[in-house]
């Protein structure tokens, strides 16, 4: 719906949630079908992903999809319309997420 977004946020995890008030941070990214929306609704309710990102930390892999942290659920979302947009999407950064959308406001 207009003004919902779905993401990950650290210690709410996967969810719903209404217009921020800075919408500097964020981007969108048009797409032909509805699969990475549908995609990202059978997540909500997941954890946030502090091993996947403390994986960044140390270089490692720590991957799981019982839990995502911002721009790794927004790229295996996409991933479900582009299949190999983003190979590994768990080290896919806000800023890569950036050049492939478009800023809000």
């Amino acid at each position: 719906d207009e003004g919902l977004y779905i993401g990950s946020l650290p210690g709410k995890g996967v969810m719903v949630h209404s217009e921020p008030a800075d919408l500097e941070h964020f981007y969108e990214i048009k797409t032909h079908t509805e699969k990475p929306l549908s995609y990202a609704y059978t997540q909500l309710g997941k954890p946030y992903d502090y091993a996947g990102i403390l994986g960044w930390l140390f270089r490692r892999n720590w991957q799981d999809d019982k839990s995502w942290f911002c721009s790794e659920l927004v790229a295996e979302a996409i991933n479900k319309e582009y299949p190999g947009f983003f190979t590994e999407s768990e080290w896919v950064t806000p800023g890569v997420i950036a050049l492939a959308g478009r800023r809000i406001k």
